[in-house]
């Protein structure tokens, strides 16, 4: 019988040691994103996304009249609530860049209601000149897509989202000073087809939400909104 128990007693531990090693494995120390409960999402998105300060700034996007213009049922209250996630720490850097850079960009920088932050939607992915003539040209720099935030008081830059080709964002905007909202299309989705995203994140409980239109429309006219819609007025080759 104590033969038997000591058996037992040591299998237990090999379990307990086993199950602490496998969970170890996988090499992936990023944080898993946590999926926000179904009875909860209905609820959350005309929380954020459909209240009247929210629809007041997000309906005066340019985006939203190409989304109505792609779909004539367009809605708000059609985003749902797909992922949520916190994010422990963006890859930051110190912020060096010189006035020709606010030069360039000035138009296109999204600034926070106290100025003391702002969102780079473009200068990783088009870089734009001064032409012979003085006037701005751009040219594409590939196919990814990086967003940076901007903290001017802290002089550094913190890259909030960066995509390969599949996904765009095409605009930002804040809701305050600490909830930034980015919109765009994305080929990652129940559709496996370019669809209508908006993203929230939260600067102080560094939260992440990810907000899918719920059918599908037609955005092939979109994918280059950015070029021609936002930017416009710059010749990009």
């Amino acid at each position: 019988m104590i033969k038997q128990c000591s058996i037992y007693f040591t299998l237990a531990i090999l379990l307990v040691a086993c199950a602490r090693n496998c969970g170890k494995k996988g090499g992936n120390d990023q944080p898993k994103p946590t999926m926000a409960a179904d009875s909860t999402l209905t609820a959350y998105a005309d929380s954020i996304l459909a209240t009247d300060k929210s629809r007041m700034i997000i309906t005066s996007l340019p985006w939203i009249d190409s989304l109505a213009a792609a779909d004539s049922s367009f809605s708000l209250d059609n985003f749902r609530l797909t992922d949520s996630w916190i994010e422990e720490s963006l890859i930051t850097s110190p912020f060096e860049k010189d006035k020709e850079f606010f030069s360039l960009y000035g138009p296109y920088l999204k600034y926070s209601p106290d100025s003391l932050m702002f969102i780079d939607l473009d200068s990783y992915n088009i870089i734009l000149k001064k032409g012979k003539n003085g006037e701005v040209v751009g040219y594409e720099a590939g196919p990814d897509n990086q967003i940076t935030l901007i903290d001017l008081k802290g002089k550094k830059e913190m890259r909030l989202m960066f995509f390969g080709p599949g996904t765009y964002i095409h605009e930002a905007v804040w809701l305050d000073h600490e909830t930034i909202l980015l919109f765009g299309i994305s080929e990652f989705n129940d559709f496996n087809s370019d669809n209508p995203v908006v993203w929230k994140y939260n600067i102080r409980n560094r939260n992440f939400d990810r907000f899918d239109y719920d059918h599908k429309v037609d955005v092939t006219d979109m994918k280059f909104y950015s070029k021609k819609v936002r930017m416009g007025e710059i010749l990009i080759r």
